[in-house]
């Protein structure tokens, strides 16, 4: 018995009431699966003046509509869980292998994901100053790499904990399976059990499938009110999920951390770990193949890693040279030439105006502004020269990449070209700036 025959008794109760939407925040404030004692569920409400008309009003008609269809069962609702009882399901603690592979040791951090890492961290240790952990952010930054993080660590420093690690995805068939079949006790004796720490990846997933994340609100209450710890991963943040308002409330109840895409500087670090773990004795010269294939790859680190492997795989299939040419071949193999063309434009743009702030110390700020103050407008007219004469460049590229009109760096470039001529200290910085990107 279990909270599905509360569900089942809602439904057919409201089936046959005139009114059915007044009552429905009453029914919706009990969230979760108590005990039972014989034939009696008792059923927790998160509110005690809608607990008591439960019990006053409406537990008799529940059981009278199940007892129609052949269910004899009673209900008691109750606002605080009984969690000191003997479980109801015996533990069959799972046995979960995590992949060696995904250690803290092995996580490389950067701004876009320390703060999950060192919440992560905590969780590990069992520091966490909260039960509940939501880690969001685009896939393949590395959400699941700290799932299994939390796992490995604990699996050796802490061995007398109980980790369960599941995805969305394999809770959504094993419910659905259990559905089917009518049976409903394998599932519970795996899911709701005596575990310390709860690992949940990808719980967008259960978007669009409301039985399904009905259920997984029972068992996330269930957790809960046993003091589990909880981490869960997602593509957006909790209050983003296209899922009922209830769950949503009570995944922002702990710590929130985004992990965001890998600025430049973490993707060459990440580049640099992969080939220590992995072509150590392949690439010697590891700093001209990172800085060859950073630049291009910005969305992810799975596609970042996807790339090294297949520059590797090309050039030692072909038994080729690394070479900056065939590097890019490589790198083909995953970017078209158009794409490839274009991150290399906007990288490169990143790069020159870099440079030019540093080399004239002024802010980017300064370099996009308006101002017409020589001190900022001759590194903006040098930056559009420089990127027409020398690197050929598109008047429109240009355009895009300092937010002005055409006619404005036609006027950049024919200013600088008539200065350079005759101004030997514009010529010098020309030069040498060219030389700081070259």
């Amino acid at each position: 018995m279990s909270y599905e025959y509360f569900l089942q008794a809602k439904d057919l109760y409201l089936k046959q009431i005139d009114n059915p939407n007044d009552l429905t925040k009453m029914f919706d404030s009990v969230f979760a699966f108590s005990h039972s004692e014989k034939n009696v569920l008792y059923l927790i409400c998160d509110n005690p003046l809608e607990c008591f008309k439960l019990n006053k009003f409406f537990a008799n008609e529940l059981s009278k509509v199940l007892k129609k269809v052949g269910i004899n069962i009673a209900f008691k609702f109750i606002d605080k869980p009984i969690i000191d009882e003997e479980p109801i399901y015996k533990p069959q603690i799972q046995e979960i292998v995590f992949k060696s592979e995904y250690s803290f040791d092995n996580f490389v951090i950067g701004e876009n994901n320390e703060f999950a890492y060192e919440n992560a961290k905590k969780c590990a240790r069992g520091e966490a100053m909260g039960t509940l952990l939501y880690i969001y952010g685009g896939a393949g930054l590395g959400k699941t790499h700290l799932l299994m993080a939390i796992g490995n660590y604990m699996n050796h420093y802490n061995k007398n904990k109980q980790i369960f690690y599941f995805s969305s995805l394999t809770f959504i068939t094993e419910y659905f399976n259990a559905s089917k079949k009518g049976d409903f006790d394998s599932f519970k004796q795996k899911y709701y059990n005596s575990y310390d720490v709860i690992l949940v990846d990808d719980i967008q997933l259960l978007e669009a499938r409301k039985k399904s994340e009905e259920e997984f609100f029972q068992l996330f209450e269930y957790y809960s009110a046993n003091k589990m710890n909880i981490i869960v991963t997602s593509d957006k943040i909790g209050k983003d999920l296209d899922l009922h308002t209830r769950l949503k409330s009570r995944l922002g109840w702990g710590i929130s951390t985004l992990i965001e895409k890998p600025n430049l500087i973490l993707r060459k670090n990440i580049l640099k770990s992969k080939i220590n773990l992995y072509y150590k004795d392949v690439i010697k010269n590891d700093e001209f193949v990172i800085n060859e294939i950073a630049p291009y790859i910005d969305s992810n680190v799975r596609e970042l890693e996807g790339a090294l492997h297949s520059v590797i795989s090309y050039i030692t299939t072909f038994n080729l040279p690394l070479s900056k040419e065939n590097i890019a071949l490589g790198l083909e193999q995953v970017l078209s030439k158009n794409q490839i063309n274009m991150k290399k434009s906007s990288f490169f743009f990143d790069l020159l105006k870099e440079k030019i702030c540093q080399y004239f110390k002024i802010s980017l700020d300064d370099l996009m502004s308006d101002s017409r103050n020589n001190e900022f407008a001759y590194p903006r007219q040098l930056y559009s020269y420089i990127l027409r004469k020398h690197f050929k460049s598109q008047i429109i590229e240009i355009s895009n990449s300092l937010n002005k009109n055409h006619s404005t760096i036609i006027y950049y470039n024919k200013n600088i070209n008539e200065k350079i001529k005759k101004n030997k200290n514009i010529k010098d910085d020309y030069n040498e700036l060219i030389k700081l990107v070259s």
